[in-house]
């Protein structure tokens, strides 16, 4: 049968650490389903979501279900796969990331200084990358384990049937009558969906053979009407084993900016948006990374900030961004102009989380990308290190070679006086510590 071909998705794996996602994986008794890290894509406009799993899977069987509570019970026009790529892109951007800046990427004017346009020397790509599956498309006619119920209808490569209202409440049974194994935790946080009004959709899929590495299974779209903003996370922690984690992307009108949780402590990754580290330290970026997600998120339950942008803010490889097709694949109904897009990690524990994530935006529409630069002594004039304060006696430009190399942006961008004029007028005193808005003219995507 065709298979997919394998993509890569921009997403950071934590070593030891499961992931929970908006619904949960059920099988045949004995089956081992995990989930190492999953992706939600949020996009609310008034009270319409259209949510976007990506989930993450590691186990040994090849035919499971995945089960989804709603608020509402979803019609099967409402129900999509769209393509990885889309998810990609938000990555490529969003993630954070390492680079690398030098003297020359930085213009000088009597006190004040910043970052040239396109000045990043370079710009990594996020850490490790997790493959998207080799998946066959569940249309064989050899015996599947499972009971074909009806309506099951095929959407990309998942065979997905959305429960009425009545099947919801029974949806214990259905499941088992539908060949899947149900224990009694699962019961039992099935049945507290049950009790606060939630509907189910059940997808199931079908793989050529498990996967050997933790991998994506192509991403299910879910949209639908309800005055509630939510992540079904809670269900997911029966897919994990200790704390968790979840990124979540939302996207909405620009107005309603910065998508915050408001059942998790927030937890920021530092006063600034970039900081310095030293890459010799560490075997990789990610390891780095690892270690700095063990400082700031509480297992128990907390959540940071990683990226927000909106209306041509400067970002990593900004030429491959969004454009408003891909924002129409997500469910966003207008322009790039319009939207602003927000990511966040979020890590818990089953104890910790009590209830589902509760989302919603702030209002705040500032420019944030959690940016980290590789330790050049000159960067102290510009950058702290992660996790301490300003050095004291910070190593500059002018301690270096390049000064000599340092320009204003152009010859004429101050009303045509040179810049020898200036240093005449004002001379290069010690320069202001600013935070940067990065951007970039390469990005090493992996």
């Amino acid at each position: 049968m065709k298979q997919l071909a394998l993509l890569s998705v921009a997403a950071l794996l934590i070593p030891q650490v499961a992931g929970a996602f908006g619904g949960v994986f059920v099988g045949a008794a004995g089956d081992n389903l995990t989930s190492s890290l999953s992706q939600v894509v949020v996009v609310r406009e008034g009270n319409q979501t259209t949510m976007t799993l990506a989930a993450g899977y590691e186990g040994d069987a090849t035919q499971f279900g995945l089960v989804i509570p709603v608020p509402v019970v979803v019609e099967a026009a409402d129900i999509k796969e769209i393509e990885p790529t889309v998810i990609e892109y938000l990555d490529v951007n969003a993630a954070p990331r390492a680079v690398s800046h030098n003297c020359d990427d930085f213009y000088f004017v009597g006190e004040g200084t910043g970052l040239r346009t396109n000045s990043c020397s370079s710009c990594g790509s996020p850490p490790k990358v997790i493959s998207r599956m080799a998946i066959d498309p569940p249309l064989a006619p050899e015996p599947l384990m499972l009971t074909r119920l009806e309506p099951e209808f095929l959407v990309g490569e998942w065979l997905v049937t959305p429960l009425t209202e009545a099947e919801s409440e029974e949806v214990v049974i259905w499941l088992e009558t539908a060949g899947y194994a149900i224990d009694s935790q699962t019961a039992l946080a099935l049945q507290e969906h049950v009790v606060a009004g939630s509907a189910f959709v059940v997808a199931r899929m079908t793989l050529d053979q498990a996967p050997s590495v933790p991998s994506f299974l192509p991403p299910l779209q879910l949209t639908f009407e309800a005055y509630t903003f939510e992540v079904p996370t809670k269900l997911g922690t029966l897919n994990a084993v200790g704390s968790q984690e979840l990124l979540v992307t939302g996207i909405g009108d620009f107005e309603d900016g910065q998508l915050s949780i408001g059942n998790l402590a927030e937890r920021p990754y530092g006063d600034q948006s970039s900081c310095l580290y030293y890459e010799h330290d560490w075997d990789s970026f990610d390891a780095f990374f690892a270690g700095r997600l063990d400082e700031v998120l509480d297992e128990e339950g907390s959540w940071a900030l990683e990226f927000s942008w909106g209306r041509g803010e400067c970002s990593c490889n900004e030429s491959e961004y969004l454009t408003d097709n891909m924002l129409a694949a997500l469910g966003f109904e207008g322009a790039v102009a319009d939207a602003f897009v927000t990511r966040l990690r979020a890590r818990y524990s089953a104890q910790g989380l009590t209830d589902d994530l509760v989302l919603y935006h702030s209002g705040g529409t500032d420019f944030f990308q959690a940016l980290y630069v590789e330790y050049l002594p000159e960067m102290e004039e510009f950058f702290a290190l992660c996790g301490e304060d300003d050095a004291e006696n910070p190593t500059t430009c002018e301690d270096t070679e390049t000064a000599a190399r340092r320009l204003p942006p152009g010859p004429t961008q101050y009303g045509g006086v040179g810049l020898g004029a200036l240093m005449l007028l004002g001379g290069f005193t010690r320069r202001w510590r600013f935070k940067p808005r990065p951007s970039y003219r390469d990005t090493r995507k992996v």
